[in-house]
């Protein structure tokens, strides 16, 4: 039996996470209707929501959110998450932000560079601040997966292409079931593999509604739907 060449090959040490100078405001939900910036009320919004943690189905409902500031804001107790998707392959700044019913987390963010099928930087959280702080950790990990709840809470790096790591699968394996055990923590408890729940977040051709660089797309449409849905603000 032949022995197998170890070889390094350049893309192994290329940081493929081209996002730079982020901040808290870009995890914010804005409103901003007929180019008018709404401060204080509610909106009716299109929201993302999964049927459970065993199906990456979902529906698009419609969901009514207090405004502050101009901002949308999610109550203590809702089951409702932002997810913000972020193009991170050096050809396109697209951003966007949307909501999202079921995902399963009760706290903190999660993000993830294997996004399917563009493995864009997807995060699912309810604080900005700890969506920063998700977003800072994969951008100076090359890539992965990453949690945080007040601060960086666990971490799965994937440094080649943000997709695949060159450490022993011994080594690896042992990083993902801790990564695992710490999605379980906050709230990812019935998938046997919570690695897996963000992944199809922003996979466009699984219905009903997933989430994209450009925007909430309405899959069995085929088109990409506004968030925020009023046209004004109910008070």
């Amino acid at each position: 039996m032949a022995d197998i060449k170890n070889e390094e090959f350049d893309i192994e040490n290329n940081n493929l996470v081209y996002i730079n100078n982020l901040s808290v405001e870009d995890f914010k939900l804005k409103v901003d209707i007929d180019n008018c910036k709404i401060n204080n009320g509610k909106i009716k919004a299109n929201i993302i929501k999964y049927l459970s943690q065993h199906t990456s189905s979902t529906e698009i409902i419609e969901g009514e959110l207090e405004v502050e500031d101009g901002v949308v804001k999610l109550a203590e107790d809702s089951d409702i998450k932002f997810v913000a998707v972020l193009n991170r392959h050096n050809k396109l700044d697209t951003k966007s932000i949307g909501l999202v019913k079921g995902f399963g987390i009760n706290k903190g963010a999660v993000g993830s560079t294997i996004s399917h099928d563009s493995h864009n930087l997807t995060i699912v959280y309810d604080n900005p601040d700890e969506a920063v702080l998700v977003a800072e950790d994969l951008i100076k990990l090359g890539g992965g997966l990453s949690c945080a709840l007040n601060k960086i809470k666990n971490n799965l790096q994937l440094s080649v292409a943000g997709l695949m790591s060159t450490k022993e699968a011994n080594e690896i394996a042992i990083q993902a079931n801790e990564m695992k055990n710490s999605l379980r923590e906050m709230g990812i408890t019935e998938m046997k593999n919570p690695l897996l729940r963000i992944v199809t977040l922003a996979l466009p051709v699984i219905p009903k509604g997933k989430m994209s660089d450009l925007g909430l797309v309405d899959v069995s449409n085929k088109k990409i739907i506004d968030v925020v849905k009023s046209k004004k603000v109910i008070y």
